[in-house]
């Protein structure tokens, strides 16, 4: 599974109910216009868009919806603090040809549909994430990365013995080599850090902090973030030495 890469360009641009220039103290309701433009000739299938936009203050507490004309899109939104300004970040899927353009409409309105997203279940040494095509459980005690994974191939809801993909894994998930020794170290068995810095129903991601080491020294600390998507069976891995 290899790390996606985005080119997907989102124009933003704030606008009242009327049309008018946004001011903290706004009409009730907000229209955001979310532009999503393809740059690379690729036609994307529910492709994960993640943006930040502005909000007034007024509406921090508020529910948000997304339309694609007049179609409701499934949306996850989160305020971001520590903010001047308050900005709300968004997460949602966008069908999108190739080499085009397509503008969604986020409002300030319940949505009158919902999705189930991603389920999450968290036991003390694990962390278990089902997307729907996709169910992956992530050993956090000991740190062993995913130890099993299946897909859901047949499209039936029900994860068989034979799909599962990955099965068992004890070893340590990252390991460094040093490229004159060829010597490998493994990424101590117990975190520093394990937090969902997002744990919605579009998309979570995991934050894993460690640390190299040997002989009780410190080689290297590490910082990585594994990413789920709702309908997708895809993941997305960062990895900061």
């Amino acid at each position: 599974m290899r790390q996606r890469l985005f080119s997907l360009v989102v124009i933003i641009l704030l606008v009242g109910s009327g049309g008018s220039r946004l001011h903290a103290q706004s009409t009730p309701t907000i229209t955001i216009p979310l532009t999503v433009q393809d740059v690379t000739g690729i036609a994307r299938t529910a492709d994960p868009v993640t943006s930040g936009v502005p909000i007034p203050s007024s509406t921090v507490g508020d529910s948000w919806r997304l339309l694609d004309g007049a179609t409701e899109v499934p949306v996850q939104t989160k305020v971001l603090g520590g903010q001047t300004t308050p900005w709300l970040l968004v997460d949602f899927p966008a069908n999108l040809s190739s080499n085009t353009t397509k503008t969604f409409t986020l409002q300030n309105i319940p949505p009158t549909s919902s999705t189930s997203g991603i389920i999450y279940q968290h036991t003390s040494s694990t962390e278990t994430v089902t997307t729907g095509p996709l169910k992956f459980i992530i050993g956090t005690s000991p740190f062993v990365g995913i130890q099993s994974l299946w897909y859901d191939q047949n499209n039936d809801g029900v994860f068989d013995v034979s799909e599962q993909r990955i099965s068992s894994g004890s070893a340590s998930a990252l390991h460094v080599v040093d490229a004159e020794t060829s010597a490998s170290v493994n990424a101590d068995s117990t975190p520093s850090l394990v937090t969902w810095e997002d744990q919605g129903p579009q998309r979570g991601t995991l934050r894993i902090d460690g640390a190299f080491t040997e002989s009780n020294a410190t080689l290297l600390n590490y910082s990585l973030r594994i990413t789920a998507w709702g309908g997708r069976s895809d993941l997305g891995f960062n990895l900061l030495l």
